[in-house]
């Protein structure tokens, strides 16, 4: 293992023996915080500040990065892992929100379940690296994604294109059956 890789999982490592103290949230802060997001669905928030749609709970168990991804992907259409920068910005700045991610005290809305602080991201540093980022702290750090390196991620969904509706898994587009019996 290299000299950086020992560093990186070293800063880790430490992030995750720190105890974040939460910070005192101003007078109705807590419920502006959880107001940004609204379910959509069973088990999906939406964030009114950027119009994706979360994952409301961690993973159930850790996974490789490679795992993560494709677990993701296998939710449906436009699910993926998030980008560093759009983990980094579920953290509330302002100090109104704090839900418990493991042992530590995260800056996000109680709306979400969190496991764990470190999440999987998107974020390729290197091709054989991916990014994690802490919802505690903010940290990020570059992991070797082709080690056995596990932790908890959440999935994100891009906002649906202007015109476009999801059908329903097994369902087919509106109009399909039409146009098959049309060509007949």
């Amino acid at each position: 293992m290299g000299h950086t890789a020992i560093l990186l999982i070293a800063a880790l490592l430490a992030d995750a023996a720190t105890q974040d103290t939460p910070k005192t949230a101003p007078e109705g802060a807590t419920a502006v915080a959880d107001a940004r997001y609204a379910e959509v669905e069973p088990g999906v928030l939406r964030d009114s500040r950027t119009g994706l749609d979360w994952t409301a709970d961690t993973s159930a168990a850790p996974a490789q990065w490679h795992e993560a991804s494709r677990a993701c992907a296998a939710r449906g259409e436009r699910w993926r892992l998030p980008e560093a920068d759009e983990l980094a910005a579920l953290i509330d700045r302002d100090g109104g929100a704090s839900t418990a991610c493991g042992t530590k005290a995260c800056a996000v809305s109680k709306r979400f379940t969190l496991r764990e602080a470190s999440h999987w991201s998107a974020t390729r540093e290197r091709p054989i690296s991916a990014t994690v980022v802490s919802l505690s702290s903010g940290r990020r750090a570059s992991i070797d994604a082709t080690l056995s390196h596990a932790r908890h991620f959440l999935c994100v969904r891009a906002p649906q294109p202007a015109g476009e509706t999801d059908a329903a898994p097994g369902s087919e587009p509106a109009g399909a059956r039409g146009a098959e019996t049309r060509s007949r």
